[in-house]
């Protein structure tokens, strides 16, 4: 049997470097038409919510030969 892959992702600090993005975006959002009745500015809102909300998820994933780790932080 192989190594294990540990894979460590480290998403509530990316999620802090590209929230002036994530702000623009929300700008944008505000000002664009609503397609089939969904508001942008509350997708983008949700899109920003669920990314807070995965630190702490740990996936395994193992096959023959290797398994895989992924923490997400």
């Amino acid at each position: 049997m192989g190594r294990a892959i540990r894979l460590w992702i480290p998403v509530t600090p990316i999620l802090l470097l590209f929230s002036p993005l994530i702000l623009l975006a929300l700008g944008i959002a505000v000002f664009l038409p609503k397609p089939l009745g969904v508001n942008p500015a509350e997708v983008v809102l949700g899109v920003g919510r669920f990314l807070a909300s995965l630190n702490g998820t740990q996936v395994d994933v193992e096959q023959e030969r290797r398994s895989i780790q992924i923490k997400l932080f």
